[in-house]
């Protein structure tokens, strides 16, 4: 008999490792694919690969109609009140009605693409991008349920699982079926296509997966589902899908009006800052997937000053992990710019205003899994057609003005909006805060040591990439002994111990 056994706060930090090097390969996936594409197509190649990635993930996206969420809340409640069995029956009610709503959308795309293509592109290249929306029509079906079906690993398998079919395998394909692309010399829209290619592959994988563990699940059902089960799902999912939709549309909705209002070559320098920028959220997405279903089973219970223990910890955590990152982009932006061309040189300005938006986000915590996994969609909804409804009004104005600085500003603006609307209703209306006291003492050490480090580095003279390679391995150094000699400032002995099991204060 096993001496040991692992303590739920175990088992979330390892959780919370397990996203967050799965984030971390997923985002070093990204940045390469991005550097490859940058290099080999140049800033107008690379804006129109984004053009189409940007309209690819944004339908995906609205087709998942909110289930994604709703997946997790539901086993995870299920799980509280010691249901079990209804795993397959929660597949059934997220994956049909999402197939079938994805395959009328791809014929719609199929039918639509030519005026879809008038707008985004010139004539020249219209024919071109028009075929490629029909080629990709199918395969943005396929990518709607493959994200269910994947957030049903995450439940039903491990997070290991999920990690890896997710945030390795996935982006690693990618990465190679485009740099065969390249190699072969195709053009940005063949390369998208590649990009896209590997899907249907996945979503046979993610079924052999689930199929055994579907069976298990079975095995432990005890009762009949509860009457308005389903309804239950889509109510959740509904306002939720509306949602993320509306979040993805924010995501992308600057990137594709500086193509149309300005040029792909200006697009290509936007996506290119934005993805480098979005990067540094590997921690958030770590964090979202490892938490959220805690968050959920507390909530169930009205647990609140556990949730309130998780919500601090893992605000702690993002902040000493994402800020050094955001301020080596504002103080060393060209030369991390210049890894991905020359052309993208022009967008170190934008690059800080852009970073700076983020790191005011990630000071905020895990707002919007508070919200969804309280059950408020609607609030989510609402909050996210405001910030949308901000974003392209700004961006109307200012792009055609200020260019990728116009957008950079219309980012901030609107991350300072959302996170100011989503911490009024998680703070005042749900009644759950943080613990200001460690989460300011973490923001004080990132800005002490990296902050502080890289402006003294740069009033050294310190500005090419070698210095940038050389000042970051230092800092680093600085920053873990700090934390170190710190810990117990910052409460990290007392988080490690109790915050994820929500048994003490913090």
């Amino acid at each position: 008999m096993s001496l040991t056994t692992n303590t739920p706060s175990e088992k979330l930090a390892h959780s919370a490792i397990i996203s967050f090097l799965g984030s971390g390969f997923a985002a070093v996936a990204a940045l390469l694919l991005t550097i490859m594409v940058g290099r080999a197509l140049g800033a107008e190649g690379t804006g129109l690969f984004y053009l189409a990635v940007g309209l690819f993930t944004i339908a995906s996206q609205i087709l998942r109609l909110g289930s994604n969420s709703a997946v997790i809340r539901t086993i995870a409640t299920q799980r509280a009140l010691g249901v079990k069995g209804h795993a397959t029956s929660v597949l059934y009610i997220a994956v049909l009605p999402v197939l079938l709503i994805s395959l009328g959308a791809a014929a719609a795309i199929v039918l639509l693409a030519e005026p879809m293509a008038g707008f985004f592109v010139d004539a020249g290249q219209q024919e071109d991008f028009a075929s490629l929306l029909r080629q990709l029509a199918f395969l943005i079906s396929l990518s709607a349920v493959l994200a269910v079906l994947q957030t049903l690993t995450r439940m039903l398998n491990s997070v290991l699982m999920f990690t890896m079919l997710q945030n390795v395998l996935l982006p690693a394909g990618r990465v190679a079926l485009v740099g065969l692309a390249l190699w072969w010399g195709m053009d940005a829209f063949e390369v998208v296509f590649a990009w896209a290619l590997s899907i249907p592959f996945w979503v046979l994988v993610t079924v052999g997966i689930l199929l055994p563990k579907l069976r298990e699940d079975r095995k432990l059902r005890e009762r009949r589902l509860a009457p308005g089960t389903t309804r239950e799902f889509w109510n959740f999912s509904a306002s939720r899908g509306v949602g993320a939709a509306l979040e993805i549309c924010l995501e992308w909705v600057d990137v594709l009006l500086v193509a149309a209002l300005r040029s792909p070559a200006e697009a290509g320098i936007y996506a290119v800052v934005t993805r480098i920028v979005r990067a540094g959220q590997i921690i958030d997405r770590a964090m979202r997937v490892a938490v959220s279903p805690k968050i959920a089973h507390h909530l169930a219970l009205g647990e609140n000053n556990a949730v309130r223990a998780l919500h601090t910890k893992a605000t702690q955590t993002m902040i000493l992990v994402a800020w050094p990152f955001y301020l080596t982009l504002i103080f060393f932006g060209q030369p991390v710019l210049g890894f991905f061309g020359p052309e993208f040189i022009s967008g170190t300005q934008v690059l800080a205003v852009a970073a700076l938006g983020i790191m005011i986000l990630t000071s905020t915590g895990m707002l919007q899994s508070l919200i969804l996994m309280g059950g408020r969609s609607s609030w989510q909804m609402l909050v996210k057609a405001i910030s949308l409804t901000l974003s392209v009004g700004l961006n109307i104005v200012l792009i055609p003005w200020w260019g990728i600085t116009g957008a950079a500003i219309t980012w901030t603006a609107v991350i300072i909006l959302d996170a100011s609307i989503c911490g009024f209703l998680v703070y005042r209306r749900m009644r759950i805060g943080l613990d200001l006291r460690y989460v300011l003492r973490s923001i004080l050490v990132a800005l002490a040591v990296f902050g502080g480090g890289w402006l003294v580095l740069r009033l050294c003279g310190w500005h090419s990439p070698g210095a940038l390679l050389l000042g970051a391995v230092m800092l680093a150094l600085v920053y873990l002994g700090a934390i170190a000699l710190l810990r117990h400032w910052l409460g990290l002995g007392e988080l490690k111990l109790a915050s994820f099991t929500g048994r003490k204060k913090l």
